[in-house]
């Protein structure tokens, strides 16, 4: 693994273990693949937007605890790389709410009560509480626009900060055990697409995510290629 591939997983690895094993209202409160492997087998998990940094390892982690079907929304273009990390179906992401829900009765007759929006706009947020069955649990990794509660839906919020007491304990067994998922292949790292021109080129790169024309990679950026100096 290169030194690009390992910076894709820090942050984005950590937004998704969190988001999915935390207690609620911090996170899903599923049981995690370092203490029992295929544990939520037999049950339907949906992550909207599967192309996202943070949708790959969601994916890959919901491999890892058995779920099943694993459905995820997302660019046509990028559904054989999401089906090799893990997802069962990939539905395309510009479709309606109702077809959405048609495409995913035909998958499943199971209630949907795990959505993960790993890109928590305001409107994929509509999408995902729309596709969430009452009784469920959705949790977002920006501000939620629903409260808890909403049409008997549970929101749950992820905040990947180490220090923050509730993720203390799920990150050290995350990290304790990271070397081992990447040997057997549980977690893989995500595609790179390095920023040209170091420092210099971190606003570009910026406006390319705030335009939305990032896609299916995580930028990275070598500082030492910066070519003016920073004091």
């Amino acid at each position: 693994m290169s030194y690009d591939q390992a910076a894709t997983i820090p942050l984005a690895c950590t937004t998704a273990y969190l988001g999915m094993y935390n207690a609620t209202p911090y996170g899903l409160g599923l049981v995690s693949p370092a203490h029992a492997r295929d544990h939520h087998e037999n049950t339907p998990f949906l992550v909207i937007g599967g192309s996202s940094s943070v949708g790959q390892f969601v994916i890959q982690l919901a491999k890892a605890s058995g779920f099943s079907p694993i459905i995820t929304t997302s660019s046509a273009i990028h559904e054989a790389n999401l089906l090799s990390l893990g997802a069962t179906h990939v539905l395309d992401r510009h479709l309606a709410v109702d077809t959405l829900k048609e495409e995913i009765h035909k998958i499943t007759r199971s209630p949907i009560h795990l959505v993960f929006d790993a890109i928590s706009a305001k409107n994929t947020q509509h999408v995902a509480m729309s596709l969430l069955s009452p009784g469920g649990n959705l949790v977002v990794v920006r501000e939620p626009i629903f409260q808890s509660g909403f049409n008997e839906k549970t929101i749950s919020a992820v905040l990947a900060l180490k220090h923050v007491p509730q993720n203390i304990q799920l990150l050290r067994s995350l990290w304790a055990n990271m070397a081992n998922l990447l040997e057997d292949g549980t977690i893989k790292p995500i595609k790179v697409e390095v920023v040209p021109g170091g420092l210099d080129g971190v606003r570009g790169g910026l406006e390319r995510l705030e335009e939305q024309t990032v896609s299916g990679v995580k930028l990275v950026v070598h500082p030492q290629e910066t070519l003016l100096p920073y004091n």
